[in-house]
């Protein structure tokens, strides 16, 4: 009798602790998936957002071509991957024969600073110091870049930074535009699980909420494509009132960065400087 009721006191122990060591080590796992699956967590994330936005027009190419999925969505993929791929190869062409060129002309002795344009004193607060800075630039460069060594440093890590940034950043979008095709060519399968776990969370009113996700999701990035658009066109716009070279690669680099949510500056503040170097202040 004794030793029923012993047994029958240890048992809901027994059931506790086991609970206990499997709910650890469920635990313990799902920490471990998400560490393996954290760097892929945006890039996924942005491979559905492309699928969703891009599904309207994706059904459309599919009836054109004959209901043909893959080819529908390998034009879409293919047309992504030349905005984003053309302008970006361009520009780091660019940048390294630019820098390259510099790296010469600093070898050589043949890098000259041109002296500033006397209107510069007339700039409110920072003219002086800027014609100062600038002259002394033109006559000594090595002595101003000595001067001005740390400054130079901190502005050299910030570009490099940048870039990294930027690198990082299209490399990212590249690969999520490639899962996005992906996606859409198993739209229909992935739309099914989706509604199915919708419809698990939030029982009858699965498909409601999943209908609000999708349209939430495609206004929204609309919302992000639309304000790409106005500040590349806008941007592109004063490029060529400006009579910058290339104004239109320069704008459609724009529009990529913008599309990365890295913003124009990359582009609009190099444009800036060049103009001040060649051009009048006006």
């Amino acid at each position: 009798m004794s030793n029923t009721k012993l047994n029958s006191n240890k048992d809901p122990v027994r059931v506790a602790v086991d609970i206990t060591i499997k709910l650890g080590a469920l635990f313990v796992i799902i920490i471990w998936c998400f560490q393996i699956l954290r760097p892929f967590i945006n890039i996924i994330f942005w491979a559905m957002v492309i699928a969703v936005s891009l599904f309207p027009f994706y059904l459309f190419l599919t009836k054109k071509f004959g209901n043909s999925k893959k080819l529908a969505a390998t034009l879409i993929t293919l047309l992504l991957l030349s905005v984003l791929l053309v302008p970006s190869v361009i520009f780091t062409d660019s940048l390294v024969a630019g820098i390259s060129a510099f790296a010469e002309d600093v070898g050589a002795d043949s890098f000259v600073v041109p002296p500033p344009d006397k209107e510069i004193k007339e700039w409110p607060v920072i003219g002086n110091t800027v014609y100062g800075t600038w002259m002394a630039a033109s006559e000594n460069l090595e002595k101003v870049v000595v001067n001005y060594a740390p400054q130079l440093k901190k502005l050299g890590n910030w570009f490099l930074n940048a870039l990294m940034g930027t690198g990082v950043g299209i490399l990212q979008l590249l690969v999520s535009i490639i899962l996005g095709g992906i996606f859409l060519v198993y739209s229909e399968s992935m739309g099914a699980t989706g509604k199915k776990f919708f419809n698990r969370i939030v029982g009858d009113r699965g498909a409601e909420f999943f209908q609000t996700s999708e349209i939430t999701i495609r206004n929204v990035s609309k919302g992000v494509l639309g304000v790409a658009l106005i500040q590349s066109l806008l941007a592109g716009l004063v490029f060529l009132f400006a009579g910058v070279p290339y104004a239109g690669l320069w704008a459609l680099l724009a529009l990529v960065f913008c599309i990365i949510q890295i913003g124009p500056g990359l582009v609009i503040i190099p444009v800036i400087i060049y103009l001040f170097t060649v051009a009048p202040t006006w």
